[in-house]
């Protein structure tokens, strides 16, 4: 049977209308700074006059970034708002079918975790019914060879070399999996001993390179400790930088 297409009418068609349009004022505010700033050249702060001037420029230019800013608001927070409305049409089912999935996969997976154990100890048990026919084996060519029967105690010796485990039968059948289903197995690391990681990774390059150093942890200890601040491997840095408000 094939499959077919699963075709979704679009319910959501007139839903709600989309008001795009900028107001001149901000059209030509943008427009002109735009030109400003794209044919000006660097200005070049040398003196106490230059520096009052940039400031006037910063404070005005941050009052435009305001008033465009919120122009923009007006069309992308009734935007945002339907998104998250409708987000929330779907959400429920989606996440109903995500719960659902996962207590499915998690019983899949805990039949087949339950089929390879028992394979490794039916395995182990074979393993072991062989481990003590070799020593069966062994013992009687030890006898043997105490009797002189050398020829008999070597046939015991080959035999014993050659028993190994037989292939067994698994206690549960091995699945067969469905048309769309597959088993992926993905290793992953588990850090056991932090401190013996650690110790380890200073004279392996590899292994530090996988120590991610928790720099806004640090940031916080600097900023609070300031000039004080004093961590082996690390100093304290200051940046210097300007706030500007708008007129």
């Amino acid at each position: 049977m094939s499959e077919q297409p699963i075709e979704i009418p679009n319910v959501f068609d007139g839903l709600f209308s989309l008001h795009t349009a900028i107001p001149d004022e901000i059209t030509n505010k943008m427009a002109t700074t735009l030109a400003v700033f794209s044919n000006e050249p660097v200005f070049v702060v040398e003196n106490q006059v230059h520096y009052d001037f940039a400031a006037d420029i910063l404070k005005q230019m941050k009052g435009e970034v305001k008033l465009v800013v919120a122009a923009r608001e007006v069309i992308t927070k009734p935007l945002t708002a339907e998104k998250a409305r409708v987000i929330g049409l779907f959400q429920p089912f989606q996440d109903t079918c995500k719960k659902h999935e996962d207590r499915l996969k998690l019983s899949m997976q805990g039949y087949l975790n339950e089929v390879e154990r028992l394979r490794v100890l039916a395995e182990a048990e074979a393993e072991e019914k062989a481990r003590k026919e070799r020593e069966r084996l062994e013992s009687r060519a030890e006898i043997a060879e105490g009797h002189g029967k050398t020829e008999k105690a070597d046939a015991l010796i080959n035999m014993s070399m050659v028993t190994h485990a037989k292939p067994v039968a698994a206690a549960v059948a091995a699945p067969i999996q469905p048309k769309g289903v597959s088993t992926k197995v993905k290793w992953s690391a588990e850090i056991t001993d932090k401190r013996a990681f650690v110790e380890a990774a200073v004279n392996d390059r590899s292994m530090m390179a996988c120590i991610d150093i928790d720099i806004a942890k640090v940031n916080k200890m600097a900023v609070m400790l300031k000039e004080e601040f004093d961590m082996p491997g690390a100093k304290a840095k200051k940046d210097s930088s300007l706030a500007i408000r708008s007129q």
